[in-house]
């Protein structure tokens, strides 16, 4: 019997962490999702600079074609 018990508590202890650790899987679940929602924002924020910085090289090359063909003109 005594062992019985003592398998008992053991499985007890086994479920107990599993518990614990599946908790804290849980948590760090939440926490890489914020993460990568976070990072997403960033990434999207960037593409928006880049996209605007190349528009800014396109309209001063447009404006460095125009001068030109107006001095020869």
């Amino acid at each position: 019997m005594q062992s019985q018990e003592q398998m008992k508590m053991r499985r007890l202890t086994l479920k107990s962490q599993a518990d614990d650790l599946e908790a804290e899987m849980n948590d760090i679940r939440k926490r890489l999702t914020t993460q990568q929602k976070e990072s997403n924002g960033i990434q999207k924020a960037l593409t928006a600079l880049e996209v605007k910085l190349e528009q800014k090289r396109v309209d001063r090359h447009s404006l460095l074609k125009s001068c030109k063909v107006s001095k020869f003109s």
